[in-house]
């Protein structure tokens, strides 16, 4: 994303979950939200949930389109029978 997004890693379970602290450069100096990704075992493969905190409230609408749009979309496109990612 050109250098717009940045974060680290806060903690990583195996095949369980990912948490992330993770900002936007537009947003107030040293301001970072909390993204946490849980991997869950189903009958059809693997649930993938996020759950994110601590986004400024004036962002939050655009922050939510993003992850639609170049993550959660491309992903599931990935995952279909003959789907294609819409984003390289």
């Amino acid at each position: 994303f050109g250098g717009g997004l940045s974060g680290t890693n806060l903690d990583l379970v195996a095949d369980r979950k990912i948490v992330l602290a993770w900002r936007a450069e537009d947003w107030p100096a040293g301001h970072h939200s909390r993204a946490t990704f849980t991997l869950n075992r189903v009958t059809s493969g693997t649930r993938v949930s996020l759950y994110q905190s601590g986004v400024p409230d004036q962002h939050a609408a655009s922050i939510r389109a993003g992850w639609i749009e170049y993550y959660w979309a491309p992903l599931k496109a990935q995952f279909t029978k003959g789907g294609k990612s819409p984003h390289p």
